[in-house]
């Protein structure tokens, strides 16, 4: 299955992404936060090298995955919809 992992990038300079700075409480420049879908998930603290970034992409997908799951295995498809319909789109 593949994942798809968006990046977007804020410039802090400008006054218009001042409340979205504030509400997530970045202090410096640059800070890596991670969403699942449109939640919040982590900031990422690590020394900031591909394979610590790529490590924790990896880890917060695998968190995902397993989560869409119910506790016997199965993918709950209808629970699910709204994201695998995204991921269609995508591809």
């Amino acid at each position: 299955m593949n994942s798809f992992v968006n990046f977007v990038r804020v410039d802090g300079t400008l006054a218009d992404n001042r409340p979205l700075i504030d509400r997530y409480g970045v202090k410096g420049f640059p800070t890596i936060k991670f969403f699942r879908g449109s939640k919040y998930h982590s900031t990422f603290t690590d020394e900031r090298t591909a394979d610590n970034i790529d490590a924790s992409v990896r880890a917060i997908l695998s968190d995902a995955a397993r989560s869409a799951r119910r506790p016997d295995g199965s993918f709950d498809v209808q629970a699910n919809l709204p994201m695998l319909l995204k991921n269609l789109e995508k591809m």
